[in-house]
Protein backbone atom coordinates (compact mmCIF):
# COMPACT_ATOMS: atom_id res chain seq x y z
CA UNK A 1 0.00 0.00 0.00
CA UNK A 2 3.05 2.49 0.67
CA UNK A 3 4.06 1.82 -2.89
CA UNK A 4 1.33 2.77 -4.82
CA UNK A 5 0.96 6.30 -2.80
CA UNK A 6 4.43 6.63 -3.19
CA UNK A 7 4.59 6.76 -7.03
CA UNK A 8 1.35 8.89 -7.03
CA UNK A 9 2.62 11.68 -4.92
CA UNK A 10 5.86 11.53 -7.26
CA UNK A 11 3.48 11.70 -10.38
CA UNK A 12 1.79 14.75 -8.78
CA UNK A 13 5.17 16.33 -7.31
CA UNK A 14 6.46 15.72 -11.05
CA UNK A 15 3.73 17.50 -12.71
CA UNK A 16 3.31 20.07 -10.11
CA UNK A 17 7.14 21.20 -10.75
CA UNK A 18 6.73 20.82 -14.79
CA UNK A 19 3.83 23.34 -14.74
CA UNK A 20 5.91 25.67 -12.63
CA UNK A 21 8.98 24.97 -15.04
CA UNK A 22 6.37 25.96 -17.98
CA UNK A 23 5.15 29.00 -16.50
CA UNK A 24 8.21 30.69 -15.64
CA UNK A 25 9.36 29.84 -19.40
CA UNK A 26 6.61 31.35 -20.82
CA UNK A 27 6.58 34.51 -18.63
CA UNK A 28 10.00 34.92 -19.61
CA UNK A 29 9.60 34.36 -23.32
CA UNK A 30 6.78 36.36 -23.59
CA UNK A 31 8.41 39.98 -22.93
CA UNK A 32 10.95 38.87 -25.62
CA UNK A 33 8.32 38.90 -28.43
CA UNK A 34 7.40 42.56 -28.17
CA UNK A 35 11.22 43.03 -28.60
CA UNK A 36 11.00 41.33 -31.71
CA UNK A 37 8.50 43.06 -32.66
CA UNK A 38 10.23 46.43 -32.45
CA UNK A 39 13.87 44.67 -33.97
CA UNK A 40 11.50 43.46 -37.22
CA UNK A 41 9.91 47.25 -37.47
CA UNK A 42 13.43 48.79 -37.45
CA UNK A 43 14.66 45.96 -39.79
CA UNK A 44 11.96 46.84 -42.43
CA UNK A 45 12.25 50.41 -41.65
CA UNK A 46 16.43 50.13 -42.64
CA UNK A 47 15.40 47.93 -45.67
CA UNK A 48 13.57 50.66 -46.94
CA UNK A 49 15.71 53.41 -45.60
CA UNK A 50 18.40 51.30 -47.85
CA UNK A 51 16.36 50.95 -51.02
CA UNK A 52 15.53 55.06 -50.85
CA UNK A 53 19.66 55.31 -50.41
CA UNK A 54 20.12 53.14 -53.06
CA UNK A 55 17.69 54.22 -55.67
CA UNK A 56 19.57 57.96 -54.59
CA UNK A 57 23.07 56.57 -55.47
CA UNK A 58 22.04 55.15 -59.01
CA UNK A 59 20.34 58.49 -60.01
CA UNK A 60 23.49 60.20 -58.83
CA UNK A 61 25.84 58.34 -60.18
CA UNK A 62 24.06 57.27 -63.70
CA UNK A 63 25.76 58.62 -67.10
CA UNK A 64 23.51 61.41 -67.84
CA UNK A 65 23.32 62.98 -64.70
CA UNK A 66 27.20 63.58 -64.54
CA UNK A 67 27.47 64.49 -67.67
CA UNK A 68 25.46 67.09 -66.94
CA UNK A 69 26.92 68.04 -64.01
CA UNK A 70 30.17 67.84 -65.60
CA UNK A 71 29.06 70.52 -67.99
CA UNK A 72 27.40 72.63 -65.49
CA UNK A 73 30.37 72.98 -63.74
CA UNK A 74 32.39 73.40 -66.78
CA UNK A 75 34.47 70.12 -67.22
CA UNK A 76 33.13 70.01 -71.12
CA UNK A 77 34.55 71.63 -74.08
CA UNK A 78 31.71 73.04 -75.67
CA UNK A 79 31.59 71.96 -79.56
CA UNK A 80 31.14 74.09 -82.36
CA UNK A 81 28.54 72.66 -84.71
CA UNK A 82 29.65 73.37 -87.90
CA UNK A 83 27.38 73.44 -91.83
CA UNK A 84 28.10 73.16 -95.02
CA UNK A 85 27.56 76.19 -96.36
CA UNK A 86 27.48 74.77 -100.34
CA UNK A 87 26.35 71.77 -101.18
CA UNK A 88 28.62 69.29 -102.53
CA UNK A 89 27.44 67.23 -105.53
CA UNK A 90 27.31 63.36 -103.91
CA UNK A 91 28.06 62.02 -107.94
CA UNK A 92 29.10 63.91 -111.20
CA UNK A 93 26.73 64.30 -113.55
CA UNK A 94 27.28 62.82 -117.01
Amino acid sequence: MRRPTLVLLFLIFTVLSLTLVRSTLSNSISPNGVVLGQIEEQTSQYKKDNLDLQQEYFTKASLTNVASEAARLGFVEKKTTFSLSDSVPIALKR
